[in-house]
């Protein structure tokens, strides 16, 4: 059976993104196939063994550089991420969206991950149809 992780980074504040990956994981469930979705900050260090991999995180004032910096820091620690499909998004509230999307899939492809699509996440709604539609 394939597995996928949904991987979340959001500061203590903003939930939001933890209600988009929580329904993005919900459509990729849908699928039939086995989804964890997890707080990126606080699995530092968790072993993934899975086919395919989401993160996602809040686009922040500025660079992003507190989030992607625990992305990168997730991923160095998260086992053998290398070749493996992933998709990258970003929740779309706040401004450079576009921009903090880009520096996310940056940090993601030089960790060796092979993004497959990447979005701006609307809502709850929009997040479970692109889960739906992702191909695992």
């Amino acid at each position: 059976m394939k597995k996928a992780a949904v991987v979340y980074f959001s500061p203590e504040i903003d939930k939001s993104v933890k209600f988009l990956a929580e329904s993005l994981a919900a459509g990729i469930r849908s699928q039939g196939i086995e989804v964890e979705c997890l707080n990126g900050e606080d699995s530092v260090g968790k072993k993934l063994n899975v086919t395919y991999l989401a993160i996602g995180c809040v686009p922040l004032y500025g660079m992003g550089v507190g989030i992607t910096g625990k992305v990168k820091m997730f991923l160095e620690q998260a086992g053998v991420v290398s070749g493996k499909r992933s998709y990258a998004f970003v929740c779309s509230r706040g401004i450079r969206k576009q921009r903090n999307l880009h520096k996310l899939m940056s940090v993601m492809e030089s960790e060796g991950l092979y993004i497959k699509r990447s979005d701006v996440l609307k809502s709850s709604s929009h997040a479970e149809s692109v889960g739906a539609e992702l191909r695992i």
